[in-house]
């Protein structure tokens, strides 16, 4: 009877002290902070009434060069430059002397026609090496008119029988070279709208432009 009310009496002790550690771990698991949700922008912030408030990024702005002028065909276009006159291109200088509108023109596998209601604009360019270098002409030719933008013609080993292009060799120091580029422009085109750029391709964000006619 002793054994039966002392076995009785340490499973009590150990009830109640399994009751007591389960209500401290309760205790404590209540106590604990919530964790916040992580943030999805660095630059949120909390106002004092609980509202996320963003602050707005900051936008970087440039005044618009004459490259975007003549791409957005703005009517303050004023180019520096008139037909025939001479700039410096890299180390390079150039001067677009003739120009002429043609309807084909004839390469060795045969002659050649724009499509309907487009017309070939020819222009011969001159460039001279006043530097004390050789200097290779590598220049990209481009034609603007009415926002648009027109990359020369190019030619492989067969050239226009009477239009000759730019040898890609170097031009010495005191020596100059002329050759023609060739556009595919609208028959109807505008020609005191249109302009004339160059840039080396070495320096491309460099850019020389020229009015075609006045």
């Amino acid at each position: 009877m002793k054994r039966s009310t002392s076995t009785t009496f340490v499973w009590i002790l150990i009830t109640l002290i399994a009751s007591a550690i389960a209500c401290g771990a309760e205790t404590t698991i209540a106590h604990l902070p919530s964790p916040s949700p992580p943030s999805t922008n660095d630059d949120a912030a909390t106002t004092s009434s609980g509202e996320i408030s963003v602050t707005p990024a900051v936008t970087l702005s440039s005044a618009p060069s004459l490259f975007d002028q003549i791409i957005a065909h703005s009517p303050s276009l004023s180019p520096s430059l008139l037909w025939s006159q001479s700039a410096n291109a890299g180390k390079l200088q150039l001067t677009p002397t003739k120009y002429r509108i043609e309807k084909e023109y004839t390469l060795s596998t045969g002659v050649v026609t724009p499509p309907p209601g487009a017309a070939f604009l020819w222009v011969l360019v001159r460039i001279s090496n006043s530097s004390d270098a050789a200097e290779a002409p590598l220049f990209i030719f481009e034609l603007y008119y009415q926002g648009e933008i027109t990359h020369e013609t190019t030619f492989g080993v067969d050239q226009p029988a009477n239009y000759q292009g730019f040898a890609p060799d170097k031009i010495y120091p005191g020596q100059s070279r002329e050759g023609w580029i060739l556009f595919e422009m609208p028959e109807q085109i505008d020609l005191s709208k249109a302009y004339l750029a160059v840039r080396p391709i070495l320096s491309p964000a460099e850019y020389v432009v020229w009015q075609i006619s006045s």
